[in-house]
């Protein structure tokens, strides 16, 4: 799955710090190892890492900067960034909605009416999807 590749790759060592860093603008290689304090070595590996995941090019005077594509990547980090900042700021019991635990239910997953539900949201997504045999991949 592309999400999960992107997702694994953005979250090795220092690679969502270099991206991070890198929406600002070009930097050099010893900026980057200044900033984020990375041992000269992962941060090499991660930056061949997201130049090969086309996220990341070297420019004209051997600076780092974001592809096309990572800019354009921009508009989902940054998103998911103001929201995982408003989820840091939950104390860990307002994380789960009240009731929530005793209900069995986590609000993705399963429906509140049980697995019966479940089943025919299956049967759906499979009449939507029928060359899907879990009917998940819509």
């Amino acid at each position: 799955m592309a999400l999960a590749a992107l997702v694994e790759l953005l979250g090795r060592r220092y690679a969502l710090g270099v991206y991070w860093r890198l929406r600002a603008g070009a930097e050099s290689f010893r900026t980057l190892e200044a900033r984020l304090d990375a041992p000269a070595a992962q941060l090499t590996q991660r930056l061949r890492e997201l130049r090969e995941g086309g996220i990341v090019e070297v420019d004209e005077v051997g600076e780092y900067r974001l592809t096309a594509h990572g800019r354009r990547l921009q508009g989902v980090i940054e998103p998911l960034a103001a929201w995982a900042d408003e989820w840091a700021a939950l104390r860990p019991r307002q994380r789960v909605p009240r009731g929530a635990a005793d209900r069995g239910y986590d609000g993705a997953l399963t429906p509140p009416d049980g697995p019966r539900a479940a089943a025919g949201l299956q049967r759906e997504a499979s009449v939507v999807n029928p060359g899907c045999p879990s009917g998940n991949h819509l």
